[in-house]
């Protein structure tokens, strides 16, 4: 049963040699033929390029782990009663989805407030449901729309603690009214983009407080500080441990402060005395007391205020945002002193891809310097190297016909394509190299070596597209990183060989020819 297979796969491999010897004559005739043959691969180029720019760009490729996140806020001040009222709520309506096995909530934190939570939605498996997390997201949002006076976020592959939302704008400047009016225009034009769910501003209004204006010619009057009266205050409202008490073993810290009802009443601040010159002096007598609004939270970046802007991404990806909003931003007025950028994942995925692209380029360097010294010559390497880019247009394709993004992942696999790519030329460059030493003619030596190579490259590049497909095809948790390798690596390795084939071989007999002529020798012995 085995020697008639192998019959026919020699049958097989002996009519593609014999096609391929024909059409390796054909581009080997005529300089014109090389320059369509060329063309056509740039053509090819310019395509891929068009294919990458389709496909957008992401940090890293949205997985779907089981997990719907909803976050919760009600305005500032809100009760822990009203709060569970509004998770109790949400969680009655998630509960309705049909994928959901468990709900966990939790409300408040070391980073919220009482007034805000989060929902963990737990998902059946991957493969017993048809609806990927983010498509079970934007179903809930609607309805969770409805619940009174919360502002809701929902997120359909973060987990609790991970990265906040899809896309953040930092707005920086001096002044919260001005940042606040900046950060305004940046959410409408957010709210305008096709495909932006959940926007929302960082600033939120605090509750009323109470402010001291000190009077420093006052303060220096009765030789009194700023520091001296703030420490003060802090130990009369916040209180101060002076001592410990021990008691049947236990120790308890013993804290000085004023009471609970007078922390609680303003009045108790205008009735404050601090000593001075060994009299009591009224607080009011150094400086003013006056009310205002507070600020929830001060959010500052390299010493200056910053609101963000933070939107999820229903449609597209971050790279295609930035492409439309950027120049809207940039036209906007700003005063001087004031930025508007894109933080958050968008600047994660700048640092990271400007480090693969250096990586790239050391591989790419590191590769050159071992071809030339393998093959003993500074011109053939870039002969061999010229498969690069054809492995590059491989990589376009197969992204934008796999539905992969350009991601971390995807960038890494093009990166290992560097050491892939090249083998195919290597194998034909150094066969023609042993003939043209034994003897042949440069167009002999062509066409003598590469059919017969012909088989080994296949082989070689079938194993490697072959070996991908069930990373291809793979479905669960995680499978978003081995898909987008996979496809990278199928297109890039099966175009390359493809065009190795044709345009390698045509480069080659160009380069010799060119050198044979600039040395004044010729192409058809072992020294041409």
């Amino acid at each position: 049963d085995v020697a008639p297979r192998r019959y026919w796969m020699d049958r097989l491999m002996q009519r593609l040699a014999i096609r391929y010897r024909g059409i390796l004559a054909w581009s080997l005739d005529r300089a014109r033929h090389r320059v369509v043959l060329v063309l056509g691969t740039l053509a090819l180029f310019a395509l891929g390029l068009v294919l990458l720019g389709l496909s957008g760009g992401e940090f890293m490729p949205a997985m779907d782990e089981g997990l719907v996140s909803v976050s919760l806020e009600l305005p500032a001040g809100s009760s822990l009663e009203m709060t569970e009222r509004a998770v109790a709520h949400a969680e009655r309506i998630i509960d309705e989805v049909p994928e959901v096995t468990s709900t966990l909530s939790t409300i408040g934190g070391s980073q919220r407030g009482v007034h805000e939570a989060v929902i963990l939605a737990s998902l059946v498996d991957l493969a017993e449901r048809e609806r990927h997390s983010e498509q079970i997201a934007d179903a809930l949002r609607p309805r969770l729309s409805g619940i009174p006076g919360a502002t809701i976020s929902v997120a359909g592959e973060r987990q609790e603690g991970g990265a906040g939302a899809d896309l953040e704008i930092e707005v920086m400047g001096e002044e919260t009214a001005e940042l606040r009016r900046l950060a305004g225009e940046v959410a409408s034009i957010l709210r305008e983009s096709p495909g932006l769910v959940d926007v929302d501003i960082s600033w939120r209004q605090g509750g009323r407080e109470l402010v001291f204006e000190p009077d420093r010619a006052e303060l220096s009057r009765w030789g009194l500080s700023t520091g001296f009266v703030a420490q003060s205050l802090r130990t009369g409202f916040e209180g101060h441990d002076q001592s410990v008490l021990r008691e049947g073993g236990e120790e308890y810290a013993i804290r000085v402060q004023y009471a609970d009802y007078e922390r609680e009443d303003r009045a108790t601040l205008r009735e404050v005395r601090l000593l001075a010159g060994g009299q009591p002096i009224p607080l009011t007598q150094l400086g003013t007391l006056r009310e205002r609004a507070g600020e929830a939270e001060i959010l500052r970046r390299n010493r200056m205020r910053r609101v963000t802007v933070t939107a999820n991404i229903a449609q597209g990806t971050v790279s295609d945002v930035v492409r439309e909003a950027q120049p809207r931003f940039d036209a906007l007025p700003k005063p001087a002193g004031y930025r508007i950028f894109f933080a958050g994942m968008y600047e994660f995925q700048q640092e990271s891809f400007a480090s693969i692209f250096r990586a790239l380029i050391l591989a790419i360097i590191l590769t050159y310097v071992v071809l030339a010294m393998i093959l003993e010559s500074f011109i053939h390497p870039i002969t061999v190297m010229v498969t690069l880019p054809l492995g590059m247009i491989g990589a376009a394709i197969g992204l934008f016909f796999g539905g992969q993004t350009i991601n971390i992942i995807s960038l890494m696999a093009m990166v290992m394509l560097v050491g892939i790519v090249v083998n195919n030329a290597i194998l034909l460059l150094d066969y023609v190299a042993q003939l043209r030493r034994r003897g042949l003619a440069l167009r002999a030596a062509i066409l003598e070596a590469c059919p017969v190579r012909l088989r080994a490259v296949i082989m070689t590049n079938l194993a490697i597209a072959i070996a991908m497909v069930p990373q291809a095809l793979s479905v669960g948790s995680g499978a978003e990183f081995r898909i987008a390798m996979a496809v990278v690596t199928m297109g890039g390795v099966l175009v390359s060989a493809v065009f190795t084939l044709l345009l390698i071989p045509s480069l080659y007999a160009a380069f010799e020819s060119l050198m044979a002529r600039l040395r004044g020798g010729h192409t058809g012995g072992p020294t041409g």
